[in-house]
């Protein structure tokens, strides 16, 4: 795999821009941790072969040409480990989500937290973004924990907000304003 474009977050950690041909190494990255990845994203079981990564990548890529996306590789020791993006970007309202995953194998050491407030910081210096979100399943212990360590406020409880494994789950909402945001 060539990564192109990167920007350092640390000695060893990056993000780098997704490109096609890192569909391969983000598919087997996936399909070594379906079960950890699966408990809360829906788009695991959808994604059965590497040809469904890069064609989600086609998608992500057609969204950063029409401003609502930005997909990005978190790259750890020249190794894809995760994945992370904004998505529905209102660049009239200056706001995103930001979602992410990363193998269970390279979780617990601060790599989301980092690759989230690098990301808070491309969004609010290059795009010019005023506010940013994250969901996580009130269930996704480590997810939340993510946002609040990126310095994110809790807003609010969304009861029954999306349907996964034959149940409605809640999710917890969190919003980083750019006045707040400390590099």
């Amino acid at each position: 795999m060539t990564i192109y474009f990167r920007v350092d977050i640390e000695p060893n950690l990056s993000l780098a821009l997704t490109e096609l041909n890192h569909a391969k190494d983000i598919f087997e990255l996936l399909d070594t941790d379906r079960e950890n990845i699966g408990q809360f994203l829906d788009f695991v079981p959808a994604t059965k072969i590497e040809g469904d990564e890069l064609n989600y990548i086609k998608k992500k890529i057609h969204g950063v040409a029409q401003e609502t996306d930005s997909l990005f590789s978190i790259v750890k020791n020249e190794q894809i480990v995760g994945v992370i993006d904004l998505h529905f970007i209102d660049m009239k309202n200056k706001k995103a989500e930001i979602g992410y995953w990363l193998h269970s194998k390279y979780q617990h050491q601060g790599i989301m937290t980092k690759a989230v407030r690098k990301v808070c910081e491309y969004a609010f210096d290059n795009l010019g973004l005023n506010k940013l979100s994250i969901f996580a399943d009130v269930k996704n212990i480590g997810s939340n924990l993510v946002a609040k360590h990126a310095e994110f406020s809790f807003v609010t409880i969304h009861k029954e907000y999306y349907f996964h494994g034959e149940q409605f789950c809640d999710m917890n909402e969190y919003s980083l304003l750019k006045r707040h945001f400390r590099k």
